[in-house]
C-alpha cells in the first residue's frame, strides 16, 4: 500500500494525452507528463522540506500564472489552495488557463477530521466539502464531486469548467464518490 493515496486517486482519473499542470508541484509532480509549476526553480532547495529539491517547469505564483487561457485539460492543486489569500481570483486564474470542459482537482485538508489552520503556520482558510462546494458555485464551475482519499486528513474535489462535459474520478474510483449538484449548497434561509 502506498502512502500517497490521494496521488493514486487523481492519478488514476488522469488520461493519456491529457494537458496537466500541476500548480505547487514541489519535489514531486503526481502524474508523470504534467507540467509542474511552482515559486521554487527546478533543482532548488525548497525551504523547510528536509533537502527537496524543485521539479517546476515553469516558476511563477499560484494566482498569476504563466500560460495562455484555455490551454490545460487538468489543472491539480494539492494543497495549495488553503495558502492562498485571495481564493476567487486564485480560483478564477485557474480556470482561465483550463480548456473549456476541462477539470479542476483540488485537494485540501478536510476541516470536518482535522483543524487544518492549526496543523501548518502557512494556511490561511480551511474548507469542508460544503464550504469548498459554495466556492467553487461562486467562481462559476458547473458540476462538483468529492472524493475520500482515505488518508484522515483530505479531501479530493472536482470541479468542471463550463463548456464540454468531461468525465470526473468516477472512472477510477467506481461508486466511492459522493456528486453533490452545487445548487445543494446553495445558503436558503438560516443555513
Amino acid at each position: 500500500p502506498s502512502d500517497d493515496s490521494e496521488g493514486e486517486l487523481i492519478a488514476k482519473s488522469i488520461s493519456e494525452g491529457e494537458s496537466v499542470l500541476e500548480i505547487g508541484c514541489g519535489a514531486k509532480k503526481t502524474v508523470a507528463g504534467a507540467i509542474g509549476l511552482d515559486r521554487i526553480p527546478a533543482g532548488e532547495l525548497i525551504p523547510n522540506l528536509q533537502g527537496a529539491l524543485s521539479v517546476a517547469d515553469i516558476v511563477g505564483n499560484a494566482d498569476s500564472i504563466p500560460s495562455d487561457s484555455n490551454t490545460y485539460d487538468v489543472v491539480i492543486a494539492r494543497h495549495v489552495l488553503e495558502h492562498c489569500l485571495d481564493l476567487v481570483e486564485t480560483l478564477r486564474e485557474w480556470k482561465r488557463v483550463l480548456k473549456p470542459g476541462g477539470r479542476l482537482i483540488i485537494a485540501v485538508p478536510d476541516e470536518d477530521l482535522i483543524r487544518g489552520i492549526p496543523m501548518n503556520i502557512e494556511h490561511v482558510h480551511a474548507f469542508n466539502r460544503k464550504s469548498l462546494a459554495k466556492l467553487a458555485k461562486a467562481v462559476g464551475f458547473e458540476t462538483f464531486a468529492h472524493y475520500d482519499p482515505k488518508n484522515g486528513v483530505s479531501f479530493v474535489s472536482v470541479l468542471e469548467k463550463a463548456g464540454k462535459i468531461n468525465m470526473t474520478l468516477d472512472r477510477a474510483y467506481e461508486g466511492d464518490c459522493s456528486v453533490i449538484p452545487l445548487d445543494a449548497y446553495v445558503v436558503r434561509g438560516n443555513d
